[in-house]
């Protein structure tokens, strides 16, 4: 069976809830504002209508985004008055009560590593008939939620907590039609079948960048205080369990067969950081011992640079010939200058010398390598911009789309190291203030500062029109570094 590779990756996480909830749902992977045409068209008002938010860590875009977010929800609130309106996603998690105050939503889904999944179900399965009367949440639906864990309700104008969800051991097996694209590669062959994705916990800890300090989205105080609290859980990245594992991937294909879900490939998705290929290897030959054909299985995982070894490289490429293999390796910076001055790192994180040949021979042996990249840090001046962005770009032409560039990375503990100060920003909607606490991303000067700025206009006309990856990140870069200078330059003159 050969495969084609595609761009575009269809919204699992909505699919999932979709999967646990059961029913009439139609997971929309569209821009905020979209959304009331959705459920405007539908003549049959929606009993809910949830909204997933992203972390704020943007200097100039939140107003824009939160302001487009309450825009549509008031929309919704006059046209369909009777519909409960709920906020998942990093953005509610961490700013919860300027979510919910700010915005007349009804409820918060609390957890960002698979609770909503779960805490959705429970919340469709209690929610009583007519929950909300005049745009309001009835006192019987208050009641009735406030058994379900996991959530903030929001009930005649006071915030309620309904306490802490575990994170969850598995999700749903969920499958997308592989003739509309999405996914890393899908079947060419099958124009009706699916692709099924099984999404398996190989250790119950989080990565370990957010153990030992953040990365921008855990910056936002995900979970980070109980490990800060429980010395022991700090050291709790357990050894994979290949057994529970392999029940796992076993469990989630058995549930596409149940169900007789056409699926061409099974993409099997290895919610772990770094994880070894020896361990992708074992559980291979497990499956293999099992009877499943390997050939409808993709499995994919994320590895650091330093541990793309000789040795590694081979075993990847002997576990190709049995299977599409899918690798999302964290590039980070362009420089190993870079890499020095990000503390972070902790001395381990180490570029091999000819990166990025072995990328490339990893890419050129059929192996999907999905590229992950910052192009900033605190300390970065304007060669060090201009590295970074030559490496993005080499990855955009050498490796497999999707490529994912973000603007900067801000960790809160590297920011204090570096004595940076820190600022909030806020900004008003409808007469309700939001505020963020904010450090200025870069120690350059406003010329330094100008400098890059200049840079990047000059990229963003190179490329044109063009759809890239870099392209998207310099736009931001650049609206943030504007702000900065403006604000240096007020410093300054104050």
């Amino acid at each position: 069976m050969s495969f084609e590779r595609k761009v575009a990756n269809p919204p699992l996480g909505a699919m999932m809830i979709a999967d646990a909830v059961g029913g009439e749902v139609y997971p929309i992977n569209a821009s905020v504002e979209k959304i009331p045409e959705f459920v405007k068209r539908r003549r049959k008002p929606y009993h809910v209508v949830g909204f997933t938010t992203w972390p704020v860590h943007y200097l100039y875009e939140e107003a824009e985004t939160i302001r487009n977010l309450v825009e549509v929800i008031k929309r919704i609130r006059k046209e369909r008055p009777e519909t409960l309106i709920v906020l998942g996603g990093h953005g509610v998690h961490n700013f919860t009560e300027q979510f919910m105050k700010n915005t007349h939503a009804h409820v918060g889904v609390l957890g960002v590593h698979g609770e909503a999944v779960g805490a959705m179900k429970e919340l469709v399965e209690k929610l009583p008939e007519n929950a909300v009367r005049d745009g309001e949440l009835t006192e019987e639906a208050f009641n009735a939620l406030k058994e379900v864990k996991g959530l903030v309700i929001k009930y005649k104008g006071k915030l309620y907590h309904t306490g802490e969800r575990e994170v969850p051991h598995s999700l749903p097996a969920v499958s997308y039609r592989a003739d509309r694209g999405g996914g890393q590669k899908v079947a060419k062959d099958s124009g009706r079948g699916r692709v099924g994705v099984v999404a398996v916990f190989p250790e119950r800890a989080l990565c370990e960048k957010s153990l030992s300090l953040p990365c921008l989205y855990c910056d936002m105080g995900v979970k980070l205080q109980k490990f800060k609290e429980d010395k022991e859980l700090m050291r709790s990245i357990t050894k994979p369990d290949v057994d529970k594992t392999v029940a796992e991937i076993v469990r989630g294909v058995a549930t596409f067969r149940r169900k007789r879900v056409p699926v061409s490939l099974y993409h099997i998705s290895f919610q772990s950081d770094a994880l070894r290929p020896d361990f992708v290897l074992e559980v291979m030959k497990r499956l293999e011992g099992k009877g499943y054909d390997l050939k409808k299985f993709e499995f994919g995982w994320f590895m650091r640079p330093d541990q793309l070894t000789d040795e590694n490289i081979k075993k990847i490429k002997e576990m190709r010939k049995k299977a599409s293999i899918s690798l999302a390796v964290g590039l980070e910076f362009g420089n190993t200058e870079e890499l020095k001055d990000v503390r972070f790192a902790r001395g381990k994180y180490r570029y091999p010398r000819d990166l990025r040949k072995r990328l490339k021979d990893l890419a050129e042996s059929g192996v999907f390598v999905n590229a992950f990249h910052i192009l900033t840090t605190p300390l970065t001046d304007l060669e060090k911009l201009k590295k970074n962005i030559e490496f993005a770009e080499w990855s955009c032409e050498n490796l497999d789309p999707p490529i994912v560039v973000q603007p900067f990375i801000v960790p809160a503990g590297y920011m204090r190291e570096l004595g940076l100060p820190e600022m909030e920003t806020g900004f008003e909607i409808d007469g309700k203030e939001w505020i963020f606490p904010k450090r200025f991303p870069f120690i350059a000067d406003v010329e330094e500062l100008e400098k890059m700025r200049d840079y990047l206009k000059e990229k963003i006309k190179e490329y044109g029109g063009k759809t890239l990856p870099v392209l998207h990140a310099a736009g931001i870069l650049l609206k943030t570094i504007d702000r900065e200078i403006e604000l240096k330059r007020a410093k300054r003159s104050s």
